[in-house]
C-alpha cells in the first residue's frame, strides 16, 4: 500500500488517444480555491440561479476555444480554456 506522500509523486503515462507521453501529477490537483474557506458565502443559494456552464451564461466562463455547432447560440458542445494550465 502506497503511503500518502508516495501517492503524490508525478508519474509518466502514455496517452492512448494522442499516443504521447504525459506527466500525471497528483500534486497539481490542488487549486487556489482549495485554500479558501469551505463555508459557503451564501448558505441559502437562489434556487433559480443557473449553472455558469449553461447556454446563455457563457460570459461567466473562461474564454471559448470552440463550439458545436459553430456560431450557434444553441450549442451542444462547448470547449473553454483551462484556467490552471500545466507549465511547459
Amino acid at each position: 500500500m502506497a503511503s500518502e506522500s508516495g501517492a503524490r509523486i508525478p508519474q509518466l503515462r502514455k496517452d492512448s488517444v494522442t499516443n504521447r507521453w504525459v506527466i500525471f501529477s497528483p500534486a497539481r490537483a490542488k487549486r487556489p480555491s482549495d485554500f479558501k474557506s469551505k463555508t459557503p458565502t451564501n448558505p441559502n443559494p437562489n434556487p433559480n440561479q443557473q449553472c455558469p456552464f449553461c447556454i446563455g451564461r457563457e460570459h461567466e466562463c473562461a474564454p471559448e476555444i470552440f463550439r458545436v455547432p459553430p456560431e450557434n447560440p444553441k450549442w451542444t458542445l462547448r470547449v473553454i480554456q483551462n484556467l490552471y494550465p500545466t507549465p511547459h
